[in-house]
């Protein structure tokens, strides 16, 4: 549900304000930085944080793009219109999407594509990580089927569920074949109904996906960690099983 003059209250910030430089840069950071020995310390997470961020390289402009779907200020002269005498369109955009790179030596000339965006065709958030073709050619001798291991569409994705829909990670059957997560999450199989369902132009039958268990509301998650002092988002995700 939304409150009364979202769009106006929206309008202030805009989708990189809002998502893109706060949301999305801790998931960059999760995902690019170094892992540290101790990776239940606080501190040593935020330190290869700082670290990670420091190398990522300021975008050109070309590598930027913004937008703002169609209705935005309609939806905007609505909530304005009978407040105030003038109303001026708004270039507040809704839609951004960057390109960056990480200059060390781990992430060397790998593109990281930050995408975000309201109303678009699909409500969801996915973390997704493509690896180059044929580079995992070799794991061939780990499969137990018949399945191509040299597939250009490698990848491993991660869908942060809501209170829709539960989170879930899926691994593409061409990868060395991951270990079960740790209690909470269960083996996933596509129903004979889903066999031709797609993620990222992949089947997901050709993929090994596992589910999470249960999903819980993440402010529901915030305020619980709040209250019980837990810094770090390993602490908290074992907390919450």
């Amino acid at each position: 549900m939304f409150a009364a003059d979202r769009t106006s209250l929206y309008d202030e910030v805009g989708v990189i304000a809002d998502v893109m430089q706060n949301h999305m840069t801790e998931m960059l950071a999760l995902i690019a930085m170094e892992l540290p020995e101790d990776s239940g310390n606080i501190k040593s997470l935020r330190l290869n944080k700082v670290r990670l961020l420091r190398d990522v390289r300021q975008p050109e402009r070309d590598s930027i793009l913004t937008g703002q779907y169609t209705t935005y200020n309609t939806e905007l002269f609505r909530e304005q219109g009978n407040k105030s005498k003038s109303f001026s369109m708004s270039t507040t955009p809704t839609f951004a999407a960057v390109v960056l790179y990480v200059d060390n030596w781990r992430w060397h000339g790998v593109p990281f594509v930050l995408v975000s965006g309201k109303k678009l065709d699909e409500k969801a958030s996915y973390v997704r990580v493509h690896f180059r073709n044929s580079q995992f050619c070799a794991s061939a001798a780990l499969l137990s089927d018949d399945r191509p291991s040299c597939s250009r569409n490698n990848q491993i994705v991660f869908h942060l569920g809501d209170s829709s829909s539960h989170s879930k990670i899926a691994v593409s059957r061409g990868l060395p074949k991951p270990e079960p997560p740790q209690p909470g999450w269960s083996t996933f199989t596509d129903s004979a109904a889903n066999q031709e369902s797609m993620m990222f132009d992949q089947k997901t039958a050709d993929m090994v996906q596992f589910v999470a268990d249960q999903e819980s509301e993440p402010y529901v998650e915030l305020i619980n960690a709040a209250f019980d002092g837990v810094h770090s988002p390993i602490q908290l995700q074992t907390k919450s099983q």
